[in-house]
């Protein structure tokens, strides 16, 4: 699900023949190599399984279901999971098999303990007439992420909520340190809200940061943003910023923690280099996450 040279560092005559299964398997080895150059997101994150989801050149999606622990797990793969629309059919095509299935809104998945599943997705997206940022990693360059100082390793733990299936994305774990850019979470790895409203898509980073976005011919970019609700800083504002090739394009008003989120949008039609900036007047940016809610790159006529 990442994509990354293709390196074999063995002896093929003495390859295990588990080994020999997944490079002799020219489906995922395409996975790997897509040309869209996107790494797979998380979608849902768990001690014992995790489900990647990864846009692809062509269009269609691809989705691994890793099952880390030692009995058998029915997963719910949904369509939120793949930025689907729910009432569509969705086609799943099982990688290591070749068999097709189909389902709506929801499906259940058998993953055996310590397997892999991984199906290449066909479906009608969420929206039509573009994507979202978080869908386009390889297009996203984090050029300033808002880290003032690198901080200690950060301590990891999961709340023990008990098993509730694996719909929504999961029992985050909570990061104390670092800060970086994350697709579809705050900095920090929690849920994206501003003003008390969540956002399943976006991208969570730091106050004084600035975000490159490569854009392959859409003609308008488009969020909701602020300050995230786990934000500590109470105090200071944020301002938002949209630049197309250099030149500003749109900003929006000053935002504190509790507000609201603010639609942001500029036409970006034959920009080939758009920029996200978030300027803030904090000089603890480890304390001032904001986001970029449903971020996204779509044709002129939106979504």
């Amino acid at each position: 699900m990442l994509n990354a040279p293709l390196m074999l560092g063995a002896d093929l005559r003495a390859m295990a023949q588990p080994l020999m299964d997944i490079v002799g398997n020219a489906d995922i080895i395409a996975l790997n190599q897509d040309a869209a150059g996107n790494q797979a997101t998380l979608a849902y994150d768990a001690d014992d399984l995790q489900i990647l989801v990864k846009q692809l050149a062509s269009g269609q999606k691809a989705v691994a279901l890793f099952n880390r622990g030692l009995a058998p797990i029915d997963a719910d793969l949904t369509a939120a999971h793949l930025k689907l629309r729910a009432d569509a059919p969705i086609r799943l095509t099982d990688l290591w098999s070749k068999d097709n299935t189909t389902f709506t809104g929801q499906t259940k998945v058998r993953v055996a303990p310590r397997e892999t599943r991984i199906f290449r997705v066909d479906g009608a997206r969420v929206l039509a007439q573009g994507l979202y940022l978080s869908e386009l990693p390889g297009s996203v360059n984090p050029a300033a992420d808002g880290v003032t100082r690198p901080l200690a390793d950060p301590m990891i733990f999961r709340s023990s909520a008990g098993w509730s299936g694996t719909k929504g994305v999961g029992e985050r774990p909570m990061y104390a340190g670092w800060g970086g850019a994350r697709a579809d979470s705050t900095p920090y790895n929690q849920p994206l809200q501003v003003g008390g409203h969540g956002y399943g898509a976006g991208i969570g980073v730091l106050g004084n940061s600035r975000l490159q976005v490569r854009n392959q011919g859409y003609g308008l970019v488009r969020a909701e943003v602020g300050v995230d609700d786990s934000a500590t800083d109470r105090e200071h504002a944020v301002t938002f910023l949209v630049y197309g090739d250099g030149k500003l394009l749109a900003q929006s008003r000053p935002h504190r923690w509790g507000e609201a989120a603010q639609v942001l949008q500029a036409p970006v039609a034959g920009v080939k280099l758009i920029e996200l900036v978030a300027r803030s007047a904090a000089t603890v940016n480890e304390q001032l996450p904001v986001t970029w809610g449903d971020a996204a790159l779509t044709t002129a006529a939106g979504r």
